[in-house]
């Protein structure tokens, strides 16, 4: 599944990120041999980026209904074509055109790979909780918050606690890398406290500040 969902991201990246990019070393000799401007050189660009942005909605709701795997078959399928089609171009205006396709599959590209990265996301803490212990006995919860997604964008799976690292930061000065730490304050705060969560991808971190009556 992660090989498969990387597979998926890097071409979905390919895709989108080539046909942008494709023609720009190319305007000396293609306007050698169609005859237009810099402005029409220019065009070329906005019409796979127009494209490509208006299709980012509804490719996620193919996506959704249809199966991002299958749609993002499709989308590289449609992207493939445009790109063989392109080559036999015989005027400005059928460049454009074909650039205009391409930006249909390369919107669809994009939402439908993220899509089936997201499904393969890891397993990593999902929340920071501070609770509030009095007498030893739990009194409240004066925060939880989701981790924030960064971790979530690679297909990388965890599968023992030592893939990834948590770092806590008391914001009195001390800190602690265990999963559940227990804390003692002195004085009333506030402290902000930050858990940071760090794997072989990048790290996350989700922040709460809490004072003491």
């Amino acid at each position: 599944m992660e090989r498969r969902a990387l597979a998926a991201v890097c071409a979905a990246g390919f895709a989108f990120s080539a046909n942008y990019t494709n023609h720009a070393p190319m305007v000396p000799a293609l306007q050698g041999e169609f005859g237009f401007n810099q402005a029409s050189a220019g065009l070329l660009t906005t019409g796979i980026f127009l494209t490509h942005a208006l299709m980012q909605v509804p490719g996620g709701r193919l996506a959704d209904r249809l199966g991002a795997a299958r749609v993002l078959a499709a989308a590289l399928a449609w992207v493939t074509a445009g790109n063989f089609a392109i080559a036999f171009a015989g005027a400005w205006w059928q460049l454009l055109l074909w650039k205009v396709f391409v930006g249909i599959g390369t919107g669809a590209c994009f939402a439908a790979g993220e899509s089936t990265v997201l499904a393969a996301k890891p397993t990593v803490p999902g929340s920071l909780e501070i609770a509030v212990y009095r007498d030893g006995v739990r009194r409240e919860v004066l925060h939880s918050a989701g981790v924030p997604a960064g971790l979530f964008l690679l297909p990388w799976k965890p599968k023992t606690a030592g893939d990834y690292v948590l770092r806590w930061t008391f914001g009195d000065g001390n800190n602690s890398t265990q999963q559940n730490p227990v804390h003692q304050y002195v004085g009333t705060g506030p402290f902000t406290v930050q858990l940071e969560a760090i794997n072989a991808v990048g790290s996350s971190f989700a922040n709460a500040t809490i004072s003491f009556n």
